[in-house]
């Protein structure tokens, strides 16, 4: 899980901050998703200067609902977490940072089978989507859309498999 934020803020590395990172993993339960998204957020430009305490320290100002687990001699086994609620609390702010365009390339994505997204189809689809405002010398072409797409790429959301293919996470 270290090894995966790391891939975003090599800092994660760091044993200064191994202590606030660690609960972040826990916090998801060490789940891919959350950890991505998490990884996500901290490349938007309004999270360029966030510390790994500062990104805790805001996850942890909105109560999240809890449940007990109970074994079956009535001993508690662990402290569940709304984890659904937490992906959704950290993919609004992801989602709400990305552009018009870089949104419709996502909801697009996620119709199409998640390590199969054939690369041509994606510009094709946004360049002709009536609800998306693109300039007016926009050329999908061109290459006109690269820049969208490699921000989503940098962002690991979306990832290059091979020259025809790109996988979502």
């Amino acid at each position: 899980a270290i090894e995966l934020l790391g891939g975003w803020r090599t800092d994660a590395f760091q044993l200064e901050h191994r202590t606030v990172i660690s609960k972040l993993i826990e916090w998801f339960d060490g789940h891919a998703l959350g950890l991505t998204l998490v990884g996500a957020s901290l490349l938007l430009p309004t999270n360029a200067h966030v510390t790994w305490t500062t990104l805790w320290e805001r996850l942890q100002q909105e109560p999240l609902k809890t449940t007990h687990l109970v074994d079956h001699f009535g001993h508690q086994k662990r402290l569940a977490t709304d984890y659904k609620r937490r992906v959704v609390q950290v993919w609004d702010e992801l989602y709400a940072e990305l552009s018009p365009a870089e949104r419709r390339v996502l909801q697009y994505a996620a119709l199409l089978p998640a390590d199969g997204i054939v690369c041509d189809w994606l510009p094709d689809l946004i360049a002709s989507d009536p609800a998306v405002t693109l300039p007016q010398s926009f050329d999908h072409l061109d290459g006109d859309w690269r820049p969208i797409i490699e921000r989503l790429q940098r962002m690991r959301v979306l990832s290059k498999r091979s020259d025809r293919l790109w996988s979502m996470h």
